[in-house]
């Protein structure tokens, strides 16, 4: 069994309209001129089963058609409907094995008359049990709903998604939709195919009259007034061709009620079903084909475009449209170029993350805009389907520039005149410093440094917070310059700060380009101020004084009787000290426990050294330091210890 055969067997027994053509409603004043007019056609151009989607005009001369989605062994499009402004399309995309015909995938798909995708609505994986159909469009084609059927039990919902973005929700469950008969009222059908209206934002339903309960593919006219659909006879024998009328009435809607007004059958005899009006509402389009089951051409058998008018009374005045060689299944009547150009967008500033940037731009007023175009350096442009007015962009390489080009397109893809450009720097600040700061020899101050690289004129702002309090600090205040002492005396855009012996402090930092684009607030790690080596209580040993030494002064043990003991409150504790050819081994102890051996050998002398890091549980510890007298090197010296928190 073909993909159409599968489905089309499975919705024709049922007389659901899992297919329905949904056409929703937009008021157009009755002196417009008729616009002009494309044709959204499901063919099947080589009879393998397999249907694609195609953009023609509606003349339905020589060749099917521009390919939206292409045509193969493994794919079925149906579902087709298209928005009352005639300027999006939506439908379902089923792929399947082209050896077994296994059900693969589902997609729920909107289009715009240009050709281009707009946004995959929905993409689930097929069981054979669960599936969405029966797409359609609010009437400026910017809402969808769609149904999601599930087999096993014979239920149906709705599903309901901006076409811009965002995520879809369920509007409501044993119903499935058929059209939009104004931007807030539904048409809507239960699973034995009872006609309803319920408002776009749900609740309750409100029964339809008028309407068949056996009505499949419902079209609205684009100014609001009239119904058409097919009336299918579930009467016939099997094997014999399905029959369906095709039939017209005027409907009107008043606070979320429709009134269906006396149907006129404008064409009767084969499967006739799918249709759509003419932009200016005088034909309908539809398919017809002989509807046979067990045929080599399958359930559905071959189709063609037929089209008749929407007032004719008299049946025989529906004749072929399109007689080509293809089977065709689904048709839509959309609206062509409008000749007119929309509007340029606007860049505003991008956010900046180092390797990435999100660039912006405010879209033009333009009522059939479709999105944006953008591109980087001149490259291969990226669509971004209105209302989406930022992109990602990735794998920038910090410190360089780069320059975008923001191009507005509408639904006919007409493009704007005069693009916007936004130019930004790659950046990736940061807050970096020695751990621990302890890096200036008779002071607490300590080197910042804002990033790893930036070009010239781009400016850094940045604030510290103190351990243990919680306002933060401003420090830089839009000032260039990598790098900044912590700790030392007020200059231009940098206030003054003390760098304290034991403090723990955490930097933010922003920097921003030199075309007003910045980055993030970036979070830093613990910028940690060592306690000079007085912080202990000493035992035994020597205190050597020279410039070189962390605040001035260092420890010498040298006996295992002497001791350095010191109680800090944190949760990293470090010991900082030298290492030298006449270094040995100190002993660490947690409380009164053994917590590690220490050597401080170095074949040259090394001053300010971080000696010992411990990990352990934030809380007081109290530690002590006690040499081991290595023979010929006991030498102990103490500078600092430093302590998270």
């Amino acid at each position: 069994m073909t993909p159409a055969v599968r489905r089309i067997a499975a919705t024709a027994a049922s007389v659901v309209a899992s297919t329905v053509l949904l056409v929703p409603l937009v008021a157009v004043p009755a002196s417009a001129a008729a616009p002009t007019q494309k044709a959204f056609v499901v063919a099947d151009t080589n009879n393998n089963g397999g249907y694609g989607l195609y953009l023609q005009s509606t003349a339905f001369t020589g060749a099917i058609g521009t390919p939206i989605v292409a045509e193969s062994d493994s794919t079925d499009v149906h579902g087709l409907s298209v928005s009352a402004d005639g300027s999006r399309a939506a439908f379902v995309v089923d792929t399947y094995n082209p050896s077994t015909f296994a059900p693969l995938r589902h997609k729920v798909v909107v289009a715009d008359v240009s050709g281009r995708i707009v946004r995959v609505l929905e993409d689930t994986a097929e069981d054979g049990v669960h599936y969405p159909s029966v797409p359609t469009l609010s009437p400026d084609g910017t809402v969808a709903v769609w149904e999601v059927g599930d087999a096993s039990n014979n239920s149906v919902s709705i599903r309901k998604a901006n076409v811009g973005s965002g995520a879809a929700t369920t509007l409501a469950v044993a119903l499935t939709p058929y059209a939009f008969l104004d931007s807030t009222t539904l048409l809507v059908q239960d699973i034995a195919g009872n006609p309803f209206t319920m408002p776009l934002a749900g609740g309750a339903k409100t029964a339809v009259t008028g309407l068949p309960a056996q009505a499949i593919n419902v079209a609205v006219s684009p100014d609001g007034t009239h119904l058409a659909w097919g009336l299918f006879d579930d009467t016939v024998p099997t094997g014999s061709p399905y029959l369906a009328s095709m039939q017209v009435a005027p409907v009107s809607v008043t606070g979320g009620v429709a009134t269906v007004g006396s149907a006129t059958t404008i064409a009767t005899g084969l499967y006739n079903k799918q249709p759509s009006f003419s932009r200016d509402g005088s034909t309908v389009y539809f398919v017809r084909n002989d509807g046979k089951a067990n045929t080599a051409q399958g359930f559905n058998g071959p189709g063609d475009i037929w089209s008749a008018s929407a007032t004719a009374t008299d049946t025989s005045t529906a004749a072929v449209t399109s007689a080509t060689s293809a089977d065709e299944l689904d048709v839509a009547i959309a609206t062509a170029d409008d000749g007119t150009v929309p509007g340029d967008p606007t860049s505003t500033p991008a956010s900046l993350s180092g390797t990435s940037a999100t660039v912006r731009w405010t879209e033009p007023a333009d009522t059939d805009l479709s999105g944006v175009l953008v591109s980087r350096n001149g490259g291969a442009a990226r669509y971004v389907p209105a209302p989406v007015t930022s992109l990602v962009d990735t794998g920038l390489v910090p410190g360089t520039t780069y320059s975008y080009t923001f191009t507005s397109v509408d639904r006919s893809g007409n493009l704007g005149t005069t693009p916007a450009v936004r130019q930004l720097t790659a950046l990736a600040p940061g807050a970096t410093f020695a751990d621990p700061t302890s890096i200036i020899a008779t002071k607490a101050p300590f080197a910042v440094k804002f990033a790893t690289a930036a070009p010239t004129n781009v400016t850094f702002l940045v604030d510290y917070l103190v351990a243990g309090t919680t306002t933060w600090k401003r420090w830089v205040t839009n000032t260039a310059g990598l790098t900044r002492t912590f700790g030392s005396a007020a200059t231009t855009g940098v206030a003054a700060t003390t760098s304290v012996p034991g403090a723990n402090y955490t930097f933010r930092v922003t920097a921003t380009d030199a075309f007003g684009n910045s980055t993030a607030t970036v979070l830093s790690a613990h910028a940690i101020v060592p306690f000079d080596q007085t912080k202990a209580t000493l035992s035994g040993g020597s205190t050597l004084t020279s410039g070189a030494y962390y605040l001035g002064t260092v420890r010498r043990l040298t006996t295992t009787a002497s001791y350095a003991k010191v109680s800090l409150y944190g949760n990293r504790f470090q010991i900082i000290g030298f290492k030298c050819a006449a270094c040995g081994k100190f002993v660490v102890y947690d409380g009164s426990t053994k917590v590690a051996t220490v050597d401080t050998y170095a074949t040259s002398t090394k001053l300010r050294q971080v000696l010992y890091t411990r990990l352990t549980t934030l809380g007081n510890h109290t530690y002590t330091i006690r040499p081991l007298a290595t023979a010929g090197r006991p030498s102990v010296v103490l500078d600092g210890f430093a302590m998270r928190r």
